[in-house]
C-alpha cells in the first residue's frame, strides 16, 4: 500500500507544488491539476476521502507550522479551502484515515525536540478540524506511518533517532478526538528506514523495511493485544539495499513487498510472502522493471492480483503501471503501461476495484510545470492497462464515505465495480443468504466461517429477496437458524449488526435475531424482537440476570407486514446509535460490556423458542467498527462484499 514520502519541493508561493497521496478509502481520483494555496509547503501526505475531495497534510514552508487543508475537484483542478493549523511545527507528515470521518497525522514536532507526535483530524464537508496533538515517541521519528487496525486503534511504525534509529512501534487509541499511547517496542536493532505497514487482520500487522544494519530488506508481524504490541523475528526478503518499499495484504495469509533492488541496478522488484503466525517465508523476487526504478507503490485489486505503479527510470521517467498475479509463492507480471509521458516523481497510486479495476495515481509532472496530475487507470479484462477518463457524476462526500464504509462504492448505476469492503477483516458474521429455493444451507462469507445450521423446515426462498434473488424464510412452527458461541459474536467494543427483514405474520413476540442467548427465559447480550404494535424492540443484558444496557426500547415502530424494513444498530465508544432504513432514529449511551458465551439465534431464539414467520436477508456483524454515527447512511442495495 502506498505510504509517507518525505521531501522538499522547489518553487515559490502560489506556484505548482509536489503532494504526496495516500488514499486510504480507495476512491475515485479525477484527472487533474492543482492550483496550489499559499504559502507553499513540504513534507507532505494527502488522503484522498472521496472522488472529489481531498485532505492533505503539509509543512508550511514560510512557518514549519503542521497544516491541513480540504481539496475539492472541480473540473480538472483541485481548489484548496483555507489551510488550517494543527497547532505544532515540524516534518516528516503522514496521513492515515481512521474510522467515522477522521485521519490520524503523525509527523516529527520541530517545536517540540522533533518528538514523534500525533493528532486526529475531523473531515466535514470541505473542512478540517484537530483534537490535541499527542507525543507517541520523544525522539525525532522519521519515516513515520501508521496503519489502523480495529477498535479504535492504530499502529505507528517509525525510526526512534533517539534510540540508534531503531525501527520501532507504538500502539495508538483513539477516543473521538484524543490519541493515547502504549509503550513503543523495537521491533528492528538496527536503523530502519523506508518504513511501510499494512493491517493483515486479526489484530496483526506486518511492517517492511531497509535494515542498514545488513542493508538487506526485511519484514516482520506485529500481534496487537490491548495497548501493548509484540513481534515475531524479522525475516529478510531481500540480499540486498531495499529502498521505496510498499507492502500490501492480500488475503490468505499472503503480502506481497515491492521496492527498488539497490544490489541489481535499482530494479523494480516483488515478493511474496507467507504468514504463519508471527512468522513469515518468502517465495523468489521476481523483477518487474530492470532498472531505475522509483517511487514505488503497490496496492492489492483482488483475484489474487496486484497494481504497481513506479517512476521507470528505463524510459525518461515515465510513470508506469503493471499488474502482477500471484499463484503460490511466485509472482508473474504483464506488460507495463505508460499513463504519464513525461518525467514524473513523487508517485502515490491506490486501488479503486475488484474485477476489471480502477486504481488512482497522483504524480508530479515535471512536463507541465510540475503541476500535480491525477490518473485514473483501467484495468482490463485480459489484465492489461489502459487509461481512462474519470467517470461523470459526483457525490457529496457523505454519500461516498457511506457508501464506502458500507462497503458498496461505487454503486451499481455506474459502471466501475464494487471495491472489497474496507472492515471486511472485522466482519464477524456475513449472511447473504442466495441459493436456489428450498435450501436448507448458506454461507456465512465472513471471514470466520462460521457453521449456520437450519432447524426445523427453515429454509432459502426465492418467493422474497431484500437484495439479491433470495433470502431466508421461517414459518413461525419451529424453524430458526442457530450459530455456535464463537469469540467473534462477542461484542465486546465498538460494533455494528445490520439486517433486513419482512414479516409473513404480526402475531407479539418474534425474535429477529438474539446473538448471545443462552435461550429461554435467559437474558440476551443482544436481542431485536418483533412486537404487534409494528414495533421491534432492542434488548441488552451485561449481567445475566437484568436489561441494564437496554430494555424494550423501540428502536423501529409503526411498521407493517409485507414490507421490507432496514435495521442496523452500532456502538462507538459508549454510544449506541441505531437506524431504520439508513435513517437514524435515536441514540443512547452505556459503557457496560454485554455479557457472552451462548450461541446466537435467527428467526427464533437460540434453543428455538418462540418462533417467527418471517423472512431474513442480508445479515452482517462487524466486530470491532462501528460502520455508522451520523444522523443517515446509504443502505447497500446490492449483496454485502465477501473480500
Amino acid at each position: 500500500m502506498p505510504e509517507y514520502i518525505g521531501y522538499t519541493p522547489t518553487g515559490t508561493a502560489n506556484s505548482s507544488v509536489t503532494r504526496v497521496v495516500y488514499n486510504p478509502f480507495g476512491l475515485e481520483a479525477k484527472s487533474a491539476t492543482v492550483i496550489p494555496f499559499s504559502p507553499i509547503g513540504d513534507y507532505k501526505g494527502v488522503s484522498n476521502t472521496s472522488s472529489n475531495t481531498l485532505v492533505t497534510a503539509f509543512r508550511d514552508s514560510s512557518t514549519t507550522s503542521v497544516s491541513a487543508s480540504v481539496g475539492i475537484f472541480s473540473g480538472n483542478t483541485i481548489n484548496f479551502g483555507t489551510a488550517v493549523v494543527t497547532g505544532d511545527t515540524g516534518d516528516w507528515v503522514h496521513v492515515e484515515s481512521i474510522a467515522n470521518n477522521k485521519v490520524l497525522i503523525t509527523y516529527s514536532d520541530s517545536g517540540n525536540s522533533n518528538f514523534g507526535t500525533g493528532i486526529v483530524g475531523t473531515v466535514s464537508g470541505n473542512s478540517i478540524s484537530f483534537g490535541t496533538a499527542a507525543v507517541f515517541e520523544s525522539a525525532q521519528s522519521p519515516y513515520s506511518c501508521s496503519a489502523y487496525i480495529e477498535n479504535n486503534k492504530a499502529v505507528i511504525a517509525y525510526r526512534d533517532d533517539g534510540n540508534s534509529y531503531y525501527g520501532t512501534a507504538v500502539v495508538a487509541t483513539i477516543s473521538g478526538t484524543s490519541l493515547s499511547y502504549g509503550t513503543p517496542v523495537v521491533f528492528e536493532s538496527a536503523q530502519s528506514d523506508y518504513i511501510s505497514i499494512e493491517f493483515i487482520g486479526s489484530d496483526k500487522v506486518v511492517i517492511a523495511y531497509s535494515d542498514e544494519g545488513t542493508n538487506n530488506g526485511y519484514a516482520v508481524v506485529g500481534t496487537v493485544s490491548g495497548t501493548s504490541i509484540s513481534f515475531g523475528t524479522p525475516v529478510q526478503f531481500e540480499s540486498g539495499s531495499t529502498e521505496f518499499t510498499s507492502v500490501t495484504y492480500i488475503g490468505n495469509d499472503k503480502i506481497v513487498i515491492s521496492y527498488r533492488d539497490g544490489g541489481n541496478s535499482d530494479a523494480g522488484t516483488a515478493v511474496v510472502g507467507t504468514i504463519s503466525g508471527t512468522s513469515i517465508s518468502f517465495g523468489t523476487p521476481v523483477v518487474f522493471v530492470a532498472a531505475t526504478s522509483a517511487y514505488i507503490n503497490i496496492s492489492y485489486i483482488g483475484n489474487n492480483r496486484v497494481a504497481i505503479t513506479y517512476r521507470d527510470g528505463t524510459n525518461s521517467g515515465y510513470a508506469t503501471a503493471i499488474i502482477g498475479t500471484v499463484s503460490g509463492t511466485s509472482i508473474s507480471f504483464g506488460t507495463p503501461k505508460v499513463y504519464e509521458s513525461a518525467s514524473t516523481e513523487w508517485i502515490v497510486s491506490t486501488v479503486m476495484g475488484e474485477s476489471n479495476n480502477n486504481i488512482a495515481s497522483i504524480y508530479t509532472d515535471q512536463g507541465n510545470s510540475n503541476y500535480v496530475t491525477g490518473a485514473r487507470i483501467l484495468i482490463g479484462a485480459n489484465e492489461d492497462i489502459v487509461e481512462k477518463k474519470y467517470n461523470t457524476g459526483i457525490w457529496s462526500f457523505e454519500q461516498v464515505l457511506q457508501k464506502r464504509l458500507a462497503g458498496t462504492w461505487p454503486n451499481t448505476t455506474r459502471d466501475d465495480p464494487p471495491l472489497k469492503d474496507l472492515y471486511y477483516n472485522s466482519t464477524s458474521l456475513i449472511l447473504n443468504f442466495e441459493g436456489s429455493n428450498g435450501a436448507t444451507s448458506t454461507v456465512d462469507a465472513s471471514p470466520i466461517g462460521h457453521t449456520i445450521t437450519f432447524n426445523g423446515d427453515a429454509q432459502i426462498s426465492t418467493a422474497q429477496a431484500a437484495v439479491g434473488s433470495s433470502s431466508a424464510v421461517f414459518d413461525g412452527t419451529g424453524d430458526y437458524l442457530s450459530i455456535a458461541d464463537d469469540t467473534s459474536l462477542q461484542l465486546s467494543g465498538d460494533f455494528t449488526i445490520e439486517f433486513a427483514f419482512r414479516m409473513i405474520s404480526g402475531a407479539d413476540i418474534q425474535p429477529l435475531i438474539y446473538i448471545q442467548d443462552a435461550g429461554h427465559p435467559q437474558f440476551i447480550a443482544q436481542a431485536f424482537l418483533w412486537r404487534s404494535s409494528g414495533t421491534v424492540e432492542f434488548y441488552s443484558s451485561s449481567t445475566g440476570s437484568s436489561w441494564d444496557i437496554a430494555s424494550a426500547l423501540g428502536i423501529a415502530s409503526s411498521l407493517s407486514t409485507g414490507t421490507w424494513y432496514v435495521i442496523a444498530l452500532t456502538r462507538s465508544g459508549s454510544t449506541y446509535s441505531y437506524y431504520l432504513d439508513g435513517t437514524r432514529n435515536g441514540t443512547f449511551s452505556n459503557s457496560s460490556t454485554p455479557h457472552s458465551g451462548y450461541g446466537t439465534g435467527i428467526g427464533a431464539r437460540s434453543d428455538g423458542a418462540n418462533p417467527s414467520n418471517v423472512y431474513i436477508d442480508q445479515v452482517r456483524i462487524t466486530k470491532g467498527v462501528a460502520r455508522y454515527t451520523g444522523a443517515s447512511y446509504v443502505v447497500p442495495t446490492s449483496l454485502y462484499p465477501t473480500s
